[in-house]
């Protein structure tokens, strides 16, 4: 990024990086050297991402690269950028292919932890060509037995690599077609999306009552909130919160039995998404046994539908001529607990019977 004096100019602009927009590119899992080897002394690597892949147009901001093997080995790196029309690499020279590039990044680089490393370079205008992105890692001499690896994605024509021990390579970089994965980001300029359902799916049943509603972002301009609104009328009209992260656990019980509507609608500085559908739910059966209610712990050593168990084990050799719940006290744990099934209504004066033993062995 330019420095700029100005403090307030700074502030503008740090708080429009807060807001931006990512294109991720490659979706695969195996991982590789490209961009930055340094298993040997100097990498180099071109990769071409297709003015289709890429998607928008306006002002790059920071580059990221999927990392799959962490390392903190600390590797001086160069990244440079053009827009091109070819829409296939051959085999070339560094010199050639940085040719009327520009360079975006030269400093040092640690590429920990796993997951993605956002680099932050020098603004790329971006018009809608396809896009080359040359990198080098520089490590030096023959590299180092603790390089990172990178995720890749199988790409024929759209990336060439080369390495070398001691100097840079100098001749052409050969067809590789592994080539890196990477999010390019800019700036949000526009309201989000509608958000994609998570849970629970769309009409679904037999849902907890307090269970965790979640969703992700969709397209558009990223979010920076999402309000979440839930009741028994469609649409729903009542927010129950308003936060950043996409998941939700609810704090008051629903009631059983009882459909639900809810709706997700992300936002972000430039407005709120519109259009956005709303989903439904219906809560499981009220799971309250009516009195008298009876259980023996005959019917299987499994614990009955609700009831609760924390330590505690059912056993056909310690009940009372037949099953029966048990906690051996010279274990490692001398204690456990369970809780049964909600049974009611209950009378302003009720009572609860239960056997009980202990057993010497």
């Amino acid at each position: 990024m330019k420095k700029l004096w100005l403090i307030a100019i700074l502030l503008v602009v740090l708080s429009l990086n807060l807001f931006a927009d990512d294109v991720t590119i490659g979706t695969g899992t195996s991982n590789g050297n490209p961009p930055f080897n340094a298993q040997f002394g100097f990498g180099r690597s071109a990769a071409l991402y297709t003015a289709a892949e890429i998607g928008i147009t306006g002002n790059i901001t920071h580059l990221s690269w999927n990392i799959g093997t962490a390392s903190t080995t600390v590797i001086p790196i160069k990244i440079y950028a053009k827009m091109v029309t070819i829409e296939t690499l051959t085999a070339a020279n560094w010199a050639t292919l940085t040719d009327g590039a520009t360079l975006l990044y030269d400093n040092d680089q640690v590429f920990s932890p796993v997951g993605w490393t956002t680099i932050d370079i020098t603004d790329f205008d971006y018009t809608g060509d396809n896009l080359l992105i040359l990198c080098e890692g520089n490590y030096g001499d023959g590299g180092t037995s603790s390089y990172p690896k990178f995720s890749y994605t199988a790409a024929t024509g759209k990336h060439l690599a080369a390495q070398a021990d001691n100097n840079a390579p100098t001749g052409n970089l050969t067809a590789n077609a592994n080539r890196p994965n990477i999010k390019i980001t800019f700036p949000t300029t526009t309201a989000p999306n509608a958000a994609v359902i998570g849970a629970p799916a769309n009409e679904a049943t037999n849902v907890a009552i307090l269970p965790t509603i979640s969703w992700s972002s969709g397209t558009g301009g990223t979010p920076t909130g999402y309000k979440l609104y839930l009741g028994t009328s469609n649409p729903p009209t009542t927010m129950i919160v308003d936060q950043a992260g996409a998941s939700y656990l609810l704090t008051t019980a629903l009631d059983y039995e009882t459909q639900y509507f809810w709706k997700v609608v992300p936002y972000n500085t430039f407005g709120d998404a519109t259009d956005c559908p709303v989903w439904s739910f219906t809560t499981r059966l009220d799971p309250t046994r009516p009195i008298p209610y009876t259980q023996d712990f005959n019917a299987a050593t499994t614990w009955p539908t609700d009831w609760v168990n924390n330590g505690m084990s059912i056993s056909a050799s310690h009940g009372n001529g037949g099953n029966g719940v048990y906690k051996n006290l010279w274990s490692s744990s001398a204690s456990g607990s369970f809780a049964s099934c909600p049974i009611g209504p209950l009378a302003a004066v009720s009572e609860i019977k239960f056997d009980y033993r202990y057993m010497a062995y």
